[in-house]
Order: structure tokens, then C-alpha cells, then sequence
């Protein structure tokens, strides 16, 4: 009770006012922060969308990847058996 008293005492010299518990400003301070909050989550929920939309797309190019490859192994097997039957008709034919 002593500090309080002394508070007073002070605070009457100065002529200072006293202080509410909580001013004006912090709460609108605490109303922008929240808001800032808000808007934060929103575009980290836009970013999270926007990347899953990045991995799907990466996921179908892979299968399209997947499916050349093996359409280029596919031409390569054939264009290797095709040469073999040309050699091997013509050492035939040569003989």
C-alpha cells in the first residue's frame, strides 16, 4: 500500500494523469495484429493450394514422362529387330 501511496503522491507532483489499465492504442494495436493474422493465414492458405495444384501437375508430367519412355524403348527394340532381319537377309541372300 506504501508504493501506491507514493505513486499518488508522484504523480500528483508532476501532474502527470494516471494511466488506465489498458490504453487506447494497444487495442488498436491488438486489432491491426490480428488482422495482419488474418490476412497472413489467407495467403498461406493460398500458397499450400497453390503448391499441391505444383505437385499434381508434377505427378501427371512424370506419367507422361513414364509412358515416352517407354514408347522410346519400345521404337528402339523395333528398330534394333528391323536391323537384324535386314543383316541377316542380306548374309543370307549372299551367300
Amino acid at each position: 500500500m506504501i508504493a501506491v501511496e507514493e505513486t499518488k503522491k508522484e504523480t500528483a507532483t508532476t501532474g502527470d494523469h494516471p494511466h488506465r489499465l489498458v490504453s487506447e492504442e494497444f487495442f488498436f494495436l491488438l486489432n491491426r495484429i490480428d488482422r495482419l493474422d488474418e490476412k497472413m493465414s489467407l495467403k498461406f492458405e493460398d500458397i499450400r493450394k497453390e503448391i499441391t495444384d505444383v505437385r499434381k501437375e508434377v505427378n501427371d508430367v512424370r506419367k507422361e514422362i513414364g509412358g515416352i519412355s517407354r514408347w522410346a524403348f519400345g521404337l528402339l527394340a523395333t528398330m534394333l529387330v528391323g536391323f537384324a532381319g535386314v543383316i541377316v537377309t542380306l548374309a543370307l541372300g549372299l551367300r
